[in-house]
């Protein structure tokens, strides 16, 4: 067991004191709230004395509901899966870096969390709209004859809210890469030079 490994144990039963503050705060605005919810959600009446699910009978028996779930469901997926898709290379090379730039990538990482989500919103706003920075490039480099319709589309809402989540992804994905052994990356690249290698049968 390396010592990255042993180490591991007394590091966590240490900073486990500092996570029980923002464990109760959790449990009480985040669970309780959604456990009231579904207490409620599964009774009939505003009195709580008819239990139920015809709430959800009627929600799921509702095609305009259903159509509107989907949708919500499918935009979820696609901004994850694009935030996954910019977010690993960004959070890799940041533990590649050497440790004297780590320290403004970390910076550049967090730097949108430190601006209201309506001004970024709004940012987007003046890059896709119709008098927007892409619009006039495209434009001005002849690739396009009238501007485009980028704003109030799937793909530019799901481009919108991935630049919103990204660093809400990056910074856990920096966390599991720098507990992974460095070790692991050595024998990743041995293992594929040497599966890679011409036999020499």
């Amino acid at each position: 067991m390396s010592a990255a490994a042993m180490d591991t144990g007394p590091r966590f039963r240490s900073a486990l004191p500092l996570s029980i503050p923002l464990g109760l705060f959790f449990l009480v605005f985040v669970l309780v709230p959604m456990a009231l919810l579904a207490w409620v959600s599964l009774h009939e009446d505003s009195t709580l004395s008819r239990f139920g699910f015809s709430q959800y009978a009627k929600f799921l028996g509702d095609g305009f509901n259903l159509e509107v779930l989907g949708n919500t469901l499918w935009l979820g997926l696609k901004v994850t899966l694009l935030t996954i898709a910019l977010g690993f290379p960004l959070a890799y090379l940041y533990t590649l870096a050497p440790r004297r730039w780590q320290g403004p990538l970390m910076l550049l990482i967090v730097l949108p969390l430190l601006t209201s989500s309506v001004v970024r919103t709004f940012a987007w706003v003046v890059i896709l709209g119709r008098q927007g920075i892409v619009n006039m490039a495209l434009l001005e480099t002849g690739l396009i004859a009238e501007p485009l319709k980028l704003l109030y589309t799937p793909a530019g809402v799901s481009v919108a809210l991935a630049q919103i989540e990204l660093p809400l992804m990056v910074l856990p994905l920096i966390t599991a890469l720098t507990n992974l052994d460095p070790n692991l990356r050595q024998a990743s690249l041995a293992l594929g030079r040497a599966t890679g290698a011409p036999s020499s049968r």
